[in-house]
């Protein structure tokens, strides 16, 4: 309900905005707004430009029918903004402001399950000449049981070479409690 739109084009530049209030199953506010370059959406491999999305609280379960998520999210809830740059149609870099509770995901099938009384923080990622970046700041996480672990801030690269096999990386952080994880 409550759905906006606006849609600009000029040639190949395109911007547009959408605001919505989703059912109550999925969330409180749905924004998504977007600054394209690209001649035709048959083509979708050679646009480029950026994206802004935010969620109010929302059930990130909820939306799996319409989202594809890179890990198994079964549970959680809370506020998600994202920013985005495309870069041939796929991101390149990513920025989110998470603020989730009772999350419940499993990032591999050969891990464990993951579960989360909350998670806070803005994680970074990129994705550049072969070379895979992620950072976290003030990244606080709340297992379900056992301590709080303290807040983080990390950059880990990772340098992909042939068969998109990992031949270098690097982690950098200011707090790790490894027995927790």
């Amino acid at each position: 309900s409550r759905l906006n739109f606006r849609l600009r084009n000029d040639g190949d530049e395109h911007a547009f905005g959408l605001a919505a209030r989703p059912p109550p199953a999925l969330g409180s506010i749905f924004q998504l707004r977007a600054e394209l370059i690209g001649r035709t959406v048959t083509r979708p491999s050679a646009w480029n430009g950026r994206v802004y999305a935010e969620v109010g609280y929302t059930d990130l379960a909820a939306w799996r029918a319409w989202l594809d998520y890179p890990v198994d999210i079964s549970a959680g809830e809370g506020a998600l903004r994202v920013w985005a740059t495309l870069g041939g149609g796929k991101p390149v870099r990513a920025t989110a402001d998470v603020v989730l509770s009772k999350v419940v995901a499993r990032l591999a099938e050969d891990l464990p399950v993951l579960e989360l009384s909350s998670v806070s923080g803005r994680l970074r990622g990129r994705d550049s000449d072969g070379t895979y970046e992620l950072s976290g700041r003030n990244l606080r996480l709340f297992p379900l049981s056992g301590p709080e672990l303290p807040p983080t801030s990390f950059q880990l690269s990772a340098s992909r070479g042939e068969g998109d096999r990992i031949v270098r990386g690097a982690l950098n952080a200011n707090a790790l409690e490894l027995a927790p994880l």
